[in-house]
């Protein structure tokens, strides 16, 4: 034992990567914005029956003997890589650990490529190239057999990291890692709460201890570092000495000249330890694919949105119309969240060329991207590409810009056949030729510029309105706007109520509760009362007292037109103060349930100062909200504000004021349409009224609360 700090200096290069797998992996989980791509590997088999008692294997005994030189490389790189975060993370010694690293992994080198991609988890969470590479190269690890591979995908499950994120699948790599002697995955089983693992895999403290005991005999960092403090306390300087001069001092390496060769025979740049970038015009051969082979049919309805939306994008290129252009959102959103690529790919570009009102633009289209990749769908290399070329929501890259294209343009995208083909036939020369095929290519697949059409046509049809509305919410959107749910709470839309979401026609009924019937029944009879009173006896309070009277129990019983009608009238009995305050208490209840004539009443509060101070900025808000939740009133009233009383109003602003007529209407015909087929009711009995009122705990005889201790 007196030997062991020695072990422990031999051993701490290896073990370097797990210190930062303690930072990245163990801590808390972070919400990572990058590739969430499908589980690509293939899952180890569960095994029925666990081995009883667990067996202490070392993964050295399936390493393969490495190249000395190789070895060099990654045993500098870990020092220097050490050396840089404990200078505070200094970007040149680290750009030189990344260039051993880079081309230690590419002569395989199993230690560098776990310290790699615990690096690119730790450092670059947000980064969907950094999450790819890290990707690709645990395939590699897996592909070999490696117990390595198995544990990093084992993290990259548990955190989601550029796969689905999945904790019963990392059970099982951590689990087929471990057994295969990985000490990290070994002390991440054993150290488990109870119950984390399926019970197949749970083992007894014994031999939780022995995995323990197990992956400290081959270096795991915290094994290491409980080791060093038993240094410590048994005062053994000279191995403590040993181990720091050790640290304090580099590694050798192999030569310059050796280390430039290295590179160069794996296709690395010798600066950098990158992929060395084939220029465009020495690329493979091209071979004419086309990219429907490789695409699934599409929903027929989610196609028919997309038509119609394509048709009206083209329409309004040269009008430019905000309120065109967030209809086409709309329809692009719905569809794509049905799996349609194509309006996936058209609404990115909306995203990018800043058409449409979305916060956060550039990560939405980068989000959109990177799904598409994940399905493998050949538009989603070319955008990927679009996006790298203008730096639009990732870091701007040539090279990595033109490696998306010739992908996609690989897969069959037309769009990037297209591209590549006018970049080479510039080049002139045999590049020429090679750029004729792919565009020969694009053009046999019916490749077309999208540009503003002009024509006079019909647009294509639509699924009915209702049945896109449950398009959109069986995919958890706004109805209104095809956005996620979430994104549209109007009550935290900021800025002037013109600046607000783009406006989409909404029938009030579609917000409003369902109402009891035999409330119901009494507003009807009391609407009945309320229009045979003659005007002039209106603000009378004797005169409408059995209008008031109804009006209240149906109110009580939460009809929410009752209470509309109500608090209408209360504002209008300005003789009373205690009415106005009635009826404010009676708007902010609607508005506390929702109700779209809550808002509208609030409007006309703040707006006349009645029992509010005045604020017309703050009543054009409310009204606004009616008016997106429906409310014909409102509609109406901010239309024609908007048409014959507003100086000046933009085209899109006029256009916003026409669609809140149109709807307003639409729901005044249907309401008119409603009325005349409803069949006059007769009065309800005075017993039934008396009934209703008592058990809301209201006068039968006037319909207001009853005071406390009245019977």
């Amino acid at each position: 034992m007196k030997t062991q700090p020695k072990v422990f200096s031999q051993v701490w290069v290896g073990c370097l990567g797990l210190l930062f797998a303690g930072c990245a992996l163990l801590g808390n989980e972070s919400d990572f914005r990058i590739a969430r791509r499908p589980n690509l590997f293939p899952m180890p088999d569960t095994p029925e029956e666990r081995p009883t008692p667990f067996r202490c294997f070392e993964e050295k005994n399936r390493l393969f003997p490495r190249n000395m030189d190789v070895e060099k490389l990654f045993r500098h790189a870990s020092w220097l890589h050490k050396k840089s975060l404990m200078e505070g993370r200094e970007p040149v010694l680290f750009a030189q650990a990344e260039r051993f690293y880079r081309i230690a992994i590419a002569w395989g080198h199993e230690e560098a490529a776990w310290a790699w991609v615990l690096f690119l988890m730790e450092e670059r969470p947000d980064s969907s190239e950094a999450a790819h590479e890290a990707l690709e190269t645990v395939a590699e690890l897996i592909r070999r057999n490696s117990p390595k591979g198995y544990a990093l995908m084992a993290y990259m499950l548990k955190k989601g990291y550029g796969v689905e994120k999945n904790p019963e699948a990392a059970q099982k790599y951590f689990w087929k890692a471990a057994t295969m002697g990985h000490p990290a995955a070994q002390h991440e089983v054993s150290t488990a709460r109870s119950g984390f693992f399926d019970f197949a895999y749970e083992l007894s403290e014994v031999e939780r201890k022995e995995m323990r005991r197990c992956a400290a005999a081959q270096g795991h960092a915290e094994a290491a570092y409980g080791e060093a403090l038993r240094v410590r306390e048994e005062d053994n300087k000279k191995g403590e000495m040993e181990w720091l001069q050790q640290w304090n001092s580099p590694p050798p390496l192999p030569s310059e000249e050796r280390i430039q060769e290295m590179a160069l025979a794996k296709g690395l740049q010798p600066e950098t330890g990158l992929e060395a970038f084939t220029p465009l015009e020495k690329q493979p051969a091209f071979t004419c694919t086309f990219e429907k082979k490789r695409i699934a049919a599409h929903n027929l309805e989610a196609d028919m949105l997309f038509q119609n939306a394509a048709w009206h994008h083209k329409k309004n290129l040269l009008r430019k119309s905000k309120m065109a252009f967030a209809k086409v959102e709309r329809l692009y959103r719905i569809a794509a969240a049905w799996g349609h690529d194509e309006a996936t790919w058209q609404l990115a570009h909306l995203l990018m060329e800043g058409k449409t009102t979305s916060p956060d633009s550039a990560t939405h289209a980068v989000d959109m991207a990177e799904a598409l990749v994940a399905r493998n769908i050949p538009r989603g290399y070319t955008l990927m590409g679009h996006l790298l070329d203008k730096g639009h929501g990732v870091k701007k890259d040539a090279n990595a810009s033109l490696r998306y294209f010739l992908k996609a343009a690989d897969l069959g995208n037309p769009e990037a056949q297209h591209f590549l083909g006018d970049k080479l036939t510039a080049l002139g020369a045999n590049a020429s030729k090679t750029g004729l095929e792919m565009k020969r290519c694009a053009e046999k697949q019916g490749h077309v510029a999208f540009v503003a059409d002009t024509e006079k046509k019909e647009s294509p049809p639509l699924p009915s309105e209702k049945r896109i509305r449950e398009m959109a919410r069986q995919k958890g959107l706004d109805f209104r706007t095809g956005r996620p749910a979430q994104e549209n709470a109007l009550s935290q839309t900021p800025g002037t109520w013109e600046k607000q979401l783009p406006f989409a026609c909404i029938h009030e009924a579609e917000y409003l509760p369902k109402r009891d019937a035999q409330a119901d029944k009494l507003f009807e009879y009391a609407q009945k009362l309320h229009k045979k009173t003659p005007h002039e006896k209106e603000k009378n309070p004797e005169a409408f007292a059995p209008t008031e009277r109804l009006y209240r129990i149906a109110a009580a019983w939460g009809h929410d037109e009752a209470a509309h009608r109500l608090a209408h009238w209360l504002m209008g009995n300005t003789s009373n103060p205690d009415s106005i305050a009635e009826a404010v208490d009676m708007a902010r209840e609607l508005i506390r349930r929702k109700i779209p004539s809550g808002y509208y009443l609030m409007g006309l509060m703040l707006h006349d100062a009645h029992g509010v101070e005045e604020d017309s900025q703050a009543a054009l808000q409310h009204f606004r909200m009616a008016a997106d939740l429906g409310n014909p009133e409102a509609q109406t009233l901010l239309g024609e504000w908007i048409s014959h009383w507003l100086l000046e109003p933009s085209v899109d602003l006029y256009e916003m004021g026409e669609e809140m007529l149109r709807c307003a209407l639409e729901q005044e015909y249907d309401a008119v349409k409603k009325a005349n087929a409803t069949v006059s009711l007769p009065p309800p009995s005075e017993k039934h009224i008396e009934e209703m009122a008592r058990k809301k705990g209201l006068n039968p005889q006037t319909g207001r609360r009853l005071k406390k201790g009245v019977k």
